[in-house]
């Protein structure tokens, strides 16, 4: 049997498809995916990642799930942090 090629799209292609957004309602609210270093909310503030935790002003630190709940829906933002 042949083995079948993995679906992984890189940033890059991600990225030609256009910015993601998560609702706190919808899929993806709970856990932050993998490479998405930054987010807009729906005040257009930027949000940033550094290890686990969010922030949009370096004194105030959110869990994903919060920062969904709290500030969404986020979207990706373009072009990673500033």
């Amino acid at each position: 049997m042949a083995e079948q090629p993995t679906s992984q799209e890189t940033p890059a292609e991600r990225a030609a498809d256009g910015p993601r957004t998560w609702r706190p309602d919808g899929p993806g609210s709970f856990q932050a995916p993998d490479g998405v270093p930054a987010v807009t909310d729906r005040h257009n503030r930027l949000w940033t990642k550094r290890t686990t935790r969010w922030t949009s002003d370096g004194s105030r630190w959110l869990r994903w799930r919060n920062l969904v709940a709290d500030h969404g829906p986020v979207t990706e933002a373009r072009g990673g942090t500033p």
